[in-house]
């Protein structure tokens, strides 16, 4: 204990006058600032695979048919009227997909007789150009 330090009655160092009226301002809290950059990420989507895109396709045309029969199957109709539709719609689309099949693979073979004969003529060609020589 210092000399210029007086004991309170409790025994306790007692504060100079002088110190009591200072005032100290408050400490102000300090927040630290991040900075964030500004990032932009190029977002690429996934390329699909024409398998899957045929896979999308069948799973879409399936959920279509199970709509439909349920459509079919659900409309207030008598049970009688409901089968004689769904028979004649089945049938309907059985014709139209057969019809759309045959078309296909004619379009396909005259594809495929149209390419080989082009390529039969120009196999000839290089043929009589090689012997040529």
């Amino acid at each position: 204990m210092k000399k210029t330090e007086k004991v309170n009655k409790k025994g306790d160092v007692a504060k100079p006058k002088s110190a009591s009226k200072v005032k100290v301002a408050p400490k102000k809290k300090v927040v630290a600032k991040k900075k964030v950059a500004a990032k932009t990420k190029k977002v690429t989507t996934p390329k699909t695979s024409t398998k899957s895109k045929l896979k999308i396709a069948a799973g879409v045309l399936a959920g279509v048919a199970a709509g439909a029969i349920a459509g079919v199957l659900l409309a207030p109709a008598s049970g009688k009227k409901t089968r004689k539709k769904l028979i004649a719609t089945s049938k309907k689309s059985v014709n139209e997909s057969k019809k759309s099949a045959t078309d296909s693979l004619k379009k396909a073979k005259a594809e495929v007789k149209s390419k080989t004969k082009s390529l039969t003529k120009l196999a000839a060609d290089k043929l009589k150009k090689a012997s040529k020589k």
